[in-house]
């Protein structure tokens, strides 16, 4: 497999289409604005109701789903289909959330959808070389 930093073919930087127009996955938590397959979404669903005991909604997961794929669009593993970048997105969401900590210490994405999570403004802060953010 390759680099995951990988940029992603042009062929594979999609900015919406007719089915999601550009602009409709701005609708975080909601779940609405953009169309997902009926499988992703019967297996959204399904995955929902496995972890609703901590909070988990179908709206959450879809919302993670969709940045996955979104993201998929500016780097991705070569070999690796949008779909199953997506859902491993979904898939590293819920064990954050039933674990309380990601198992890749990078994985800050989708922090502000955690259940209970209060919408926070992110503050970069420049401190020598590095940015810093602070949630």
């Amino acid at each position: 497999m390759g680099d995951p930093k990988t940029p992603a073919p042009r062929r594979d930087r999609i900015k919406g289409s007719v089915k999601n127009p550009a602009g409709s996955a701005r609708s975080a938590a909601s779940g609405r604005g953009i169309r997902l397959s009926a499988a992703t979404t019967k297996s959204l669903r399904s995955k929902a109701r496995e972890y609703a005991d901590l909070g988990v909604t179908y709206g959450m997961l879809a919302a993670v789903w969709r940045r996955g794929a979104g993201a998929y669009s500016t780097s991705h593993r070569p070999g690796v289909s949008r779909a199953a970048w997506a859902m491993a997105r979904v898939n590293a969401f819920l064990h954050l959330v039933a674990f309380g900590a990601p198992k890749n210490p990078n994985y800050v994405q989708d922090n502000d959808l955690l259940p209970g999570a209060k919408p926070s403004k992110r503050k970069r802060k420049r401190t020598g070389r590095e940015t810093v953010v602070i949630l």
